[in-house]
């Protein structure tokens, strides 16, 4: 099978998955991406191979990456999305040592991913310096 033919065919299949995982008919779908039902129709049926445009809007409706809706990724969020959601549970792992601000963290996940990375990388050095004098100090107050 032509790699063409493999992601019209995984193409047909995640559009599908992904439509009835919204809870949507292909009227509905239709309505919010702005196509036709029969479009749909032919799109999950196979008979109608996405084109770029169809595949982008496709894939920002769901959230998803093209990559993923034509097969050749089996990560429906893109790799930013995930470094997002891993640097998020870092931070839950931050602050539960200490208090950070609702504010601060709704303008942190404003920056650029690279940013976010590096001011997390900061905190958590940060924290440890901080934690490691603390303890320097806790072991000399019971040493006295």
């Amino acid at each position: 099978m032509a790699e063409a033919q493999r992601e019209g065919l995984a193409f047909s299949r995640r559009l599908k998955k992904l439509r009835l995982k919204r809870g949507l008919n292909q009227a509905q779908l239709a309505a919010r991406v702005g196509y036709s039902q029969g479009h749909i129709s032919l799109l999950e049926d196979g008979k109608r191979v996405p084109n770029a445009r169809t595949l982008s809007d496709f894939a920002s409706f769901f959230e998803v990456s093209t990559d993923y809706l034509l097969g050749r990724s089996n990560l429906e969020k893109t790799q930013d999305e995930y470094t997002k959601m891993l640097m998020e549970n870092r931070l839950n792992d931050l602050t539960s040592k200490v208090y950070f601000p609702q504010e601060a963290r709704k303008r942190l996940w404003e920056l650029p991913v690279e940013e976010q990375r590096e001011i997390l990388e900061f905190l958590d050095f940060f924290i440890d310096v901080k934690h490691k004098k603390f303890q320097e100090r806790k072991k000399e107050e019971e040493a006295s």
